[in-house]
């Protein structure tokens, strides 16, 4: 059985993932695709192979309809990812992507299946704490796009100014916000694995004490960092820079770990 036919349509392996020492697992932000992350496979290489979450709606996944439920994503990603345990895995995830990733991590762990060695959440506070966004699933299209571009930013301006692409932009955008905002936290004991978060420091959605709460959610190593920027502060070619640099050390770190155990 190849890789592409154990992941199934849920995870997108990016070229030389299979080889590298690390996978990197990385969930997309409302309305976000693998695209977003177009310059990441190669900056990571060689050590570090990239696996996109492709959730329905979106790329290769265009024509399905997108969910709007958490627990229909969390499920099959988990089970997407559970035969990738031939080495270590180090989920990401932005905003939404972060409480995905972390009910992955936790969902992968009820299943008895290895958990991920570390878990990085960026743009988002901690789960117990809950989210001061306002809630916008419910507002007719362009209100709703020119809400969450005021809000968060993120949707590219030449999106914003093509009406025809409206209709296409809010199938995934209110899906997504549903999933965002409908989600409840079980509680459940803290993971296993470490966690590092990040955030933008002018992001107004996220302090640097609601990053910090992630502490609370491992009984492993914590850090938690702010970088330049907002809510996406790593769209700018200095901030994927910083990001990136940060995903490689924590990777070198699960790695030395790993070393060291054996």
């Amino acid at each position: 059985m190849s890789t592409r036919d154990a992941v199934g349509p849920w995870l997108k392996i990016a070229p030389g993932a299979p080889e590298a020492r690390v996978r990197l697992a990385v969930f997309p932000y409302a309305g976000g695709a693998p695209a977003a992350f177009r310059n990441w496979p190669a900056a990571l290489a060689p050590r570090v192979g990239l696996v996109h979450v492709v959730l329905p709606g979106r790329d290769v996944r265009f024509p399905e309809t997108p969910v709007l439920r958490s627990e229909e994503i969390v499920g099959p990603v988990a089970e997407a990812l559970a035969p990738l345990d031939d080495r270590p895995l180090v989920l990401f995830g932005h905003s939404m992507g972060s409480m995905l990733a972390f009910e992955v991590a936790r969902r992968l762990r009820r299943s008895g299946r290895r958990g991920p060695d570390a878990l990085v959440v960026s743009g988002r506070g901690a789960p117990q704490i809950g989210s001061r966004a306002p809630v916008l699933r419910h507002l007719p299209d362009a209100e709703l796009v020119s809400q969450a571009a005021r809000l968060f930013g993120g949707i590219p301006e030449e999106l914003l100014r093509e009406p025809e692409l409206l209709p296409l932009m809010v199938r995934v955008l209110r899906a997504d916000l549903s999933v965002i905002e409908t989600h409840v936290v079980a509680p459940e004991e803290p993971l296993g694995c470490p966690i590092l978060a990040l955030g933008g420091t002018e992001d107004p959605w996220v302090t640097a004490d609601e990053l910090g709460a992630w502490r609370d959610q491992t009984i492993a190593g914590f850090t938690s960092a702010q970088l330049p920027g907002d809510h996406f502060y790593f769209r700018t070619e200095e901030g994927e820079r910083r990001l990136l640099m940060m995903l490689l050390n924590c990777c070198a770190g699960v790695m030395a770990r790993g070393t060291a155990a054996g």
